[in-house]
This record gives structure tokens, sequence and C-alpha cells, in this order.
């Protein structure tokens, strides 16, 4: 599998903890997070879409660059849900520094609506590529796809619910610029979660399937090097308070590792059954004090530890996070039994 980068948007949090969690927002009051809207499938549990990140009138929601990298080539998978209709609902691709390459929006305000795709490198040069044919009602889950490849050989593949379109199949996109963001700006009220990005289109198949990301939250303390909680107790119990509590947490003056144990009966369960679990978000917030200047997440079975991406750390409260598409031997795919059997946690330096 490729999976490039992933967001969660199924842990219970707060508008803050969503924008330290990857989000670059012009304010934190012009987005909030909320049950998201039934129906949804998974029907709930981490994992599903128990929550999900609501844009609402004339906002302009971005996420950061990913660590992971820009691309050239790849695909973004989203799923979304409209409450109102507006040619002003937008669904952007941009390059590293925020500039505009591909767009997304309704061509007409109507219920149900099409999307008309434009690409080009920066808003002057946004060029209409075409309209898609399937129809979108309100009020309703879709799962969106689109594979974007730059270049004088570049083009777009765009679906909905698996449903593939080719509204650009070959020539150019108009673009040069690598893609590493993505941008919402609504006029109206419209829901996302699951943002997952795949950066090898010829072997895997996000445009026509839909990709689930699991999460979870920390039962039991696995392995503690070198911290200590302010709670007294255990330090799962400090740590896996949501919202972030600056009175309950673990805290190291040097380099170590915490790790936790988890139980997806609280978490996951029979409530969250899709057809395949494509990979694990995990998540850790942490601050850098007394010279500690970067985190990485980690997953350990007990005999093999996946690292994700180090990511810098500073004296703003912020989460970090990764995704792992395999179990920690790096060749195994997810089951529920493999999530109850490693622990995660976080390595900092």
């Amino acid at each position: 599998m490729a999976l490039h980068w992933a967001w969660d948007f199924s842990t219970r949090a707060t508008a803050q903890q969503y924008a330290d969690s990857g989000w670059g927002l012009p304010s934190i009051a012009s987005m909030a997070s909320t049950a998201a809207p039934f129906p949804r499938n998974p029907s709930g549990g981490l994992g599903g879409m128990a929550v999900g990140m609501v844009c609402g009138f004339a906002q302009d929601i971005a996420t950061c660059a990913w660590p992971a990298g820009s691309l050239s080539d790849g695909i973004i998978q989203f799923h979304a849900y409209f409450a109102s209709t507006s040619t002003n609902h937008r669904i952007r691709i941009q390059s590293t520094v925020g500039q505009n390459l591909l767009e997304l929006r309704p061509a007409a305000s109507t219920n149900p609506f099409y999307f008309a795709l434009y690409s080009g490198e920066g808003d002057a040069a946004q060029v209409l590529r075409g309209t898609s044919t399937t129809p979108l009602s309100l009020n309703t889950w879709y799962t969106i796809s689109i594979r974007f490849k730059i270049g004088a050989a570049g083009y777009i593949e765009f679906a909905v619910d698996g449903v593939t379109e080719s509204i650009v199949s070959a020539g150019t996109t108009g673009v040069t610029s690598e893609w590493a963001r993505l941008d919402f700006y609504t006029w109206g009220t419209a829901y996302v979660t699951g943002i997952t990005v795949w950066d090898d289109p010829s072997v895997d198949t996000a445009l026509t399937v839909t990709r689930w990301m699991a999460s979870t939250a920390p039962r039991s303390d696995d392995l503690v090097v070198g911290w200590t909680n302010t709670g007294g107790g255990t330090d799962y119990a400090d740590v896996a308070t949501v919202p972030f509590s600056t009175a309950e947490y673990s805290y190291i003056a040097v380099g170590g590792t915490i790790r936790f144990g988890v139980d997806t009966t609280a978490d996951i369960g029979a409530a969250w059954a899709p057809d395949a679990i494509d990979g694990v978000v995990v998540i850790a917030g942490a601050q850098g004090e007394s010279g500690l200047d970067s985190g990485t997440v980690e997953i350990d079975d007990g005999v093999d530890n996946d690292t994700g991406t180090s990511q810098f750390l500073d004296g703003e409260m912020a989460q970090i996070s990764d995704a792992f598409a395999l179990q920690a031997d790096g060749a195994t795919p997810w089951d529920l039994a493999a999530i109850n059997a490693h622990s995660y946690g976080l390595t900092v330096a």
C-alpha cells in the first residue's frame, strides 16, 4: 500500500486540537468539530465518522503541507456532506505555499448539483476542464477521490463513491508545481472527515475504493522511560484526557519514550466494521520545552518498532500525528486483533 498521509477526524476533540493536528486556519473561531450527521458509514466508533469538521458560512479552511512531502502524482480521498448548495463551495488542491492548482466547485446552486473542475497554476490561470456527470444531493455523505498528476502529460481523474469520471484524460493540466495542501472554502455548511493521501496510483485503488483509517485511545501503560505524570497515578489516564488538560499530563526533561496499550472494545468495536482497515493514525499532543525540540509517534508489537516522521516541537501545545499503512513488521495489514496487540506512543528528542 502507498499511504502517504492521513488526518484523524474521529478523536473526540476541540477545534484547537484539530488545528494543532494539521489544519491551518485563519482563526480557530472559524471552525468547529461536531458529531457528523447521520447517516454515516462506518456508523460510529473511533476510525469511523463519529466526529467531523464542520465548515460554516464564508470560511476558508486549509491543511498545512503534510510532513510526508509534496506530490506530482497521487490520489486524495475524503468524505464530505453538503448541507447547503452554492457555487462558492470550493475544494482546492494547493501547492506548498498555498497557490491554487485544482478546484472543484458546484456548477450551479441546485439540488442535486454537479462539480465543475478547474486547474491551472494559480487563480489567474484556472481553466475549466470539464463538469462531472454524477449528481450529488444535499444532506448525503459521499466519498470523493481525486487523482491529480501535474505536467505536460498530467491528467485529472475524479470519482464519487468509487465511480470514476476522467474529466481530463490527456494533455496538460496547466500545472507544474507539486501539491501538498487541501483547502475547503465554504459559503454555507459542509462536513468533512477521513482525509487520506495516496502516493502510488499505479498500485493502490484509493480512487475507486473507500479507505478507512483506525485510531485508538490509551487504556494502559506499556512502556514509560523517564517520564513523570502530574496526577500521581497512571500515565495513560493523564494523557488520555480530552480535551487537553494543562493540569494532567506526563513530562520529561530529556529524551525518552512513552507507549500505551489500547482496548478497541470501547474505541472501535462492532459498530465500526469496515471491509478492511487501511491504516492506523497515531496522534500525540506534545510541547517542546527544556531542550525538547522534536517528537516522533511510533507503534510496537513487542518484536518490531515502527516510527513515523520526526516533527518539530516548540513551546506551544501541538498535536503531531502519522499514519501507518501496515503493522510494525512493515508487511502485514491491520485488523482489530492487531490493533489490540500493538502499543502506541511517542519518542522525543
